[in-house]
Protein backbone atom coordinates (compact mmCIF):
# COMPACT_ATOMS: atom_id res chain seq x y z
CA UNK A 1 0.00 0.00 0.00
CA UNK A 2 2.66 2.57 0.96
CA UNK A 3 4.47 1.59 -2.63
CA UNK A 4 1.28 2.55 -4.57
CA UNK A 5 1.36 5.61 -2.62
CA UNK A 6 4.73 6.54 -3.27
CA UNK A 7 4.19 5.86 -6.81
CA UNK A 8 0.91 8.11 -7.20
CA UNK A 9 2.74 10.79 -5.87
CA UNK A 10 5.50 10.28 -7.69
CA UNK A 11 3.78 10.24 -11.13
CA UNK A 12 1.60 13.21 -10.22
CA UNK A 13 4.86 14.97 -9.46
CA UNK A 14 5.81 14.26 -13.07
CA UNK A 15 3.06 14.81 -14.83
CA UNK A 16 2.80 18.55 -13.23
CA UNK A 17 6.41 18.93 -13.68
CA UNK A 18 6.42 18.28 -17.13
CA UNK A 19 3.14 20.69 -17.31
CA UNK A 20 5.55 23.56 -16.04
CA UNK A 21 7.98 22.78 -18.14
CA UNK A 22 5.52 22.99 -21.16
CA UNK A 23 4.16 25.60 -20.22
CA UNK A 24 7.38 28.07 -18.73
CA UNK A 25 8.60 26.97 -22.30
CA UNK A 26 5.10 27.94 -24.16
CA UNK A 27 5.29 31.22 -22.23
CA UNK A 28 9.48 32.14 -23.26
CA UNK A 29 9.38 31.68 -27.05
CA UNK A 30 6.36 33.97 -27.18
CA UNK A 31 8.25 36.45 -25.09
CA UNK A 32 11.36 35.77 -27.50
CA UNK A 33 8.70 35.90 -30.15
CA UNK A 34 7.30 38.92 -29.65
CA UNK A 35 10.48 40.69 -28.59
CA UNK A 36 12.05 39.64 -32.13
CA UNK A 37 9.29 41.22 -33.77
CA UNK A 38 9.09 44.05 -32.49
CA UNK A 39 12.78 44.73 -32.98
CA UNK A 40 12.89 44.21 -36.17
CA UNK A 41 9.97 46.66 -36.55
CA UNK A 42 11.91 49.22 -35.18
CA UNK A 43 15.10 48.78 -37.17
CA UNK A 44 13.45 48.28 -40.09
CA UNK A 45 11.23 51.80 -39.25
CA UNK A 46 14.41 53.27 -38.56
CA UNK A 47 16.38 52.26 -41.36
CA UNK A 48 13.64 52.44 -43.73
CA UNK A 49 14.12 48.25 -44.91
CA UNK A 50 10.75 47.21 -46.52
CA UNK A 51 10.70 43.40 -45.80
CA UNK A 52 8.59 42.79 -49.17
CA UNK A 53 7.00 39.29 -47.67
CA UNK A 54 5.36 41.35 -44.92
CA UNK A 55 3.86 44.37 -47.45
CA UNK A 56 2.78 41.86 -50.08
CA UNK A 57 -1.18 41.43 -50.03
CA UNK A 58 -2.33 38.42 -50.51
CA UNK A 59 -5.52 37.47 -52.94
CA UNK A 60 -8.61 38.13 -50.94
CA UNK A 61 -9.43 34.35 -51.51
CA UNK A 62 -6.66 33.52 -49.47
CA UNK A 63 -7.91 35.81 -46.57
CA UNK A 64 -11.47 33.98 -46.21
CA UNK A 65 -13.17 31.38 -48.88
CA UNK A 66 -16.73 33.42 -47.94
CA UNK A 67 -16.39 36.36 -46.13
CA UNK A 68 -20.44 36.77 -45.93
CA UNK A 69 -21.78 34.84 -43.16
CA UNK A 70 -23.59 32.44 -44.67
CA UNK A 71 -23.82 28.69 -43.81
CA UNK A 72 -26.27 27.71 -46.43
CA UNK A 73 -23.12 27.04 -48.76
CA UNK A 74 -21.67 23.62 -47.31
CA UNK A 75 -24.15 20.77 -47.67
CA UNK A 76 -24.18 17.63 -45.17
CA UNK A 77 -25.84 14.27 -45.71
CA UNK A 78 -28.72 13.34 -43.80
CA UNK A 79 -28.77 10.94 -41.12
CA UNK A 80 -24.46 10.97 -40.86
CA UNK A 81 -24.65 12.51 -37.03
CA UNK A 82 -21.99 11.60 -34.83
CA UNK A 83 -24.39 9.22 -32.51
CA UNK A 84 -26.72 6.70 -32.38
CA UNK A 85 -26.07 5.07 -35.91
CA UNK A 86 -25.69 8.95 -37.61
CA UNK A 87 -29.62 9.54 -36.12
CA UNK A 88 -28.20 11.86 -33.78
CA UNK A 89 -25.82 15.23 -33.54
CA UNK A 90 -25.09 17.72 -36.25
CA UNK A 91 -24.71 15.67 -39.53
CA UNK A 92 -20.63 14.99 -40.58
CA UNK A 93 -20.50 14.39 -44.00
CA UNK A 94 -20.17 16.60 -46.78
CA UNK A 95 -22.56 16.23 -50.00
CA UNK A 96 -20.35 17.09 -52.31
CA UNK A 97 -22.17 17.40 -55.51
CA UNK A 98 -24.50 19.93 -53.30
CA UNK A 99 -21.91 22.21 -51.98
CA UNK A 100 -20.31 22.38 -55.53
CA UNK A 101 -23.24 23.64 -57.42
CA UNK A 102 -24.33 25.73 -54.54
CA UNK A 103 -20.29 26.92 -54.32
CA UNK A 104 -20.39 27.50 -58.32
CA UNK A 105 -23.26 29.63 -57.57
CA UNK A 106 -22.12 31.92 -54.83
CA UNK A 107 -18.97 32.05 -56.93
CA UNK A 108 -20.69 32.95 -60.05
CA UNK A 109 -22.73 35.60 -58.41
CA UNK A 110 -19.70 37.59 -56.37
CA UNK A 111 -17.37 37.04 -59.52
CA UNK A 112 -19.23 37.42 -63.41
CA UNK A 113 -16.26 37.19 -65.00
CA UNK A 114 -15.43 33.35 -64.17
CA UNK A 115 -14.78 30.96 -66.49
CA UNK A 116 -18.04 29.37 -66.90
CA UNK A 117 -16.15 26.33 -68.84
CA UNK A 118 -14.53 25.71 -65.95
CA UNK A 119 -16.28 26.23 -62.71
CA UNK A 120 -18.06 23.82 -61.19
CA UNK A 121 -17.25 21.74 -64.38
CA UNK A 122 -15.65 18.55 -62.10
CA UNK A 123 -14.13 16.71 -64.96
CA UNK A 124 -12.36 19.43 -66.13
CA UNK A 125 -11.59 20.60 -62.52
CA UNK A 126 -10.21 16.79 -61.98
CA UNK A 127 -7.89 17.09 -65.49
CA UNK A 128 -6.96 20.42 -64.50
CA UNK A 129 -5.70 19.47 -60.93
CA UNK A 130 -3.85 16.10 -62.36
CA UNK A 131 -2.25 18.12 -64.87
CA UNK A 132 -0.80 20.87 -61.78
CA UNK A 133 0.32 17.88 -59.88
CA UNK A 134 1.95 16.12 -62.71
CA UNK A 135 4.02 19.18 -63.71
CA UNK A 136 4.92 19.66 -59.53
CA UNK A 137 2.67 22.38 -59.18
CA UNK A 138 3.62 24.46 -61.81
CA UNK A 139 7.62 24.05 -60.97
CA UNK A 140 8.19 22.12 -64.42
CA UNK A 141 5.86 23.80 -66.36
CA UNK A 142 4.71 27.29 -65.09
CA UNK A 143 2.69 28.29 -67.98
CA UNK A 144 0.19 26.37 -65.56
CA UNK A 145 0.37 29.40 -63.35
CA UNK A 146 -1.82 32.53 -63.30
CA UNK A 147 0.85 35.79 -63.53
CA UNK A 148 -0.55 36.95 -60.25
CA UNK A 149 -0.06 33.28 -58.57
CA UNK A 150 0.83 33.44 -55.27
CA UNK A 151 2.27 31.01 -52.88
CA UNK A 152 1.19 31.30 -49.06
CA UNK A 153 2.51 28.92 -46.55
CA UNK A 154 2.61 29.60 -42.66
CA UNK A 155 6.73 29.59 -42.66
CA UNK A 156 7.24 31.23 -46.53
CA UNK A 157 5.58 33.47 -48.19
CA UNK A 158 3.54 34.63 -49.56
CA UNK A 159 5.94 34.22 -52.78
CA UNK A 160 5.18 35.54 -56.39
CA UNK A 161 5.15 32.75 -59.58
CA UNK A 162 9.06 33.97 -60.23
CA UNK A 163 10.12 32.94 -56.89
CA UNK A 164 8.27 29.91 -56.71
CA UNK A 165 8.99 28.51 -59.88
Amino acid sequence: MLVTYVRTIVSTAGHVSCVLVLFGTNLLIGAIDGTARSLVKVIATCTGARIEQDHRIPHPERIRTFQDDRDDLIVSLPNTGAAEGGKSGPDQVMDEAETLARTVAYAAERNPKFDKSILGNESKLRELATNLICNELGGDDPSLLAEDFQFVFPVVGPLTKAQFV
